[in-house]
């Protein structure tokens, strides 16, 4: 993992594409510590620098298949190993991404400081899964920042998110981290 993080990070910020860490990096950091095999990111790139990108992933050393391109600019995540790792980008694409870009707060890992979510933010991803995975990291998030998390916030975003992504089962998600946020007196 620590090759991964120390060759996208600085490649992300000499093309100047602010991006956020999310997925299972950014839980393990906001909450319980936990493995996982691969580094999420959204990219707030434009369009046209979607192809430079890829481009110096791939001389960077990573799998950049033909179809990477498109399928990144329909919106889906797309997996570039490296080595043993790999790297899953998306861009941005719902009013979360954006605000979770704006929030995020530094970290330093593999001695690299990168962008990782928010803990509200990371909770918020979650919410339309909602697996066994998700509601550990979640629990650990929450056991973790001890009544500090923003819920006007994640309540407005959760909301926001179901639209956006036509999913009511976020709303429903989000009653049941709302159910927990109450047990630990938040």
């Amino acid at each position: 993992m620590d090759q991964v993080i120390q060759t996208i990070v600085p490649l992300l910020r000499r093309l100047e594409i602010p991006y956020v860490v999310i997925g299972g990096v950014a839980s393990a950091i906001r909450g319980k510590p936990r493995t996982t095999a691969d580094l999420d990111m959204v990219l707030s790139a434009p369009q046209e620098k979607v192809g430079t990108l890829l481009m110096a992933l791939r001389e960077a050393g990573f799998g950049v298949p033909s179809t990477a391109k498109a399928t990144i600019l329909s919106g889906r995540p797309r997996k570039l190993p490296l080595g043993k790792w790999s790297v899953d980008i998306r861009l941005a694409s719902v009013e979360l991404d954006r605000q979770a870009i704006r929030r995020a707060k530094n970290a330093d890992i593999y001695h690299t400081r990168i962008k990782i979510a928010s803990a509200e933010d990371v909770i918020l991803y979650k919410l339309a899964r909602l697996e066994d995975v998700d509601r550990s990291d979640i629990r650990g998030i929450i056991t973790r920042t001890k009544g500090q998390l923003d819920k006007r916030y994640m309540k407005m975003q959760a909301n926001r998110l179901a639209k956006e992504l036509a999913l009511p089962n976020i709303i429903e998600n989000w009653q049941w981290v709302a159910g927990l946020l109450r047990q630990h007196g938040s």
